[in-house]
């Protein structure tokens, strides 16, 4: 009689450190999660720029964006006529409505303005940082990508926007969002994805040491948008992230981690402890480990 109280005792022990061991694990997910790049809403801006350049069909830019974006949702693009030229914007779909929404809604992460022969590249939020003029040709380098691409002098090409001086503008049309879809999540599947998430460690060492404290800082620059989204699926985290971690960019990195002993970059470990960072609910604040990840 004298025993059962205390085998009693013993499971309840054992049932709360089997608790406890969840909810570590569960809160140990949630930190890498919030302070991933895709999360925070980091993009290799370099990669956007190259990808403008060599990429003058739309469908393809878009694509090649959502390889090398990091985020949880699509990005999707956006354009509109102005003066000699027109202006790209480039805006994760956070609300995953399959529509370019207005700033308040998805979160910005970078426009391209393009006037006569000259292109400008900034980022917006927390890509803010980054800004750079190149010259900008939006005909086809050679004649042979015509012939292999049709659809080049269709509508949606830069060719046609930068020609058609009564062009209404652009969205990425609603069909477009499963075929991206699709190629994300195939791409995401291939070991090409880690190679490119090394590249964008990469950039984010070099952004950090050529912009210096306009990098170290970019992290106060949060869009409420994104405050929004990343309260509103940290408080429901089995149901709106982890439950997608096999196939998410986060995922990934755990899993480059646990095999390769991969860390990434320590750009913005860094610069978390100064930044004043919105994200220091997460528990460390800021990017860690690989350009952000924490493990």
């Amino acid at each position: 009689m004298k025993t059962q109280p205390k085998r009693k005792s013993y499971t309840m022990v054992a049932a709360g450190l089997a608790s406890a061991a969840f909810l570590s694990g569960c809160s140990s997910e949630k930190k890498q999660w919030t302070n991933a790049p895709g999360t925070r809403g980091f993009i290799n801006l370099d990669a956007v720029k190259e990808a403008f350049l060599n990429y003058p069909v739309v469908d393809d830019f878009e694509n090649r964006l959502n390889e090398v974006y990091e985020g949880d949702n699509l990005v999707l693009v956006s354009a509109e006529k102005r003066g000699n030229g027109f202006v790209v914007m480039g805006k994760e779909d956070l609300n995953g409505n399959k529509e370019v929404d207005g700033n308040n809604v998805d979160d910005l992460l970078f426009t391209i303005v393009v006037d006569r022969r000259r292109a400008t590249l900034k980022g917006a939020g927390i890509n803010d940082y980054y800004t750079e003029s190149f010259a900008y040709d939006p005909r086809p380098p050679e004649e042979r990508y015509i012939s292999s691409h049709p659809h080049y002098h269709h509508h949606n090409s830069f060719y046609y926007w930068y020609r058609t001086p009564m062009w209404g503008g652009y969205y990425t049309p609603y069909p477009r969002y499963t075929i991206i879809n699709t190629h994300r999540t195939t791409y995401r599947g291939s070991p090409t994805f880690g190679s490119q998430i090394k590249s964008n460690d990469k950039f984010a060492t070099n952004q950090s040491k050529t912009k210096g404290k306009a990098f170290r800082s970019s992290a106060n620059s949060t869009s409420q948008a994104r405050k929004t989204y990343v309260k509103r699926s940290t408080g429901d985290f089995s149901r709106t992230v982890k439950a997608k971690k096999g196939g998410s960019s986060w995922g990934k990195r755990a899993a480059m981690k646990s095999k390769t002993g991969y860390s990434g970059s320590k750009a913005f470990a860094r610069s978390s402890g100064r930044s004043g960072s919105s994200f220091r609910s997460s528990g460390r604040g800021g990017f860690r480990g690989s350009s952000g990840f924490s493990v």
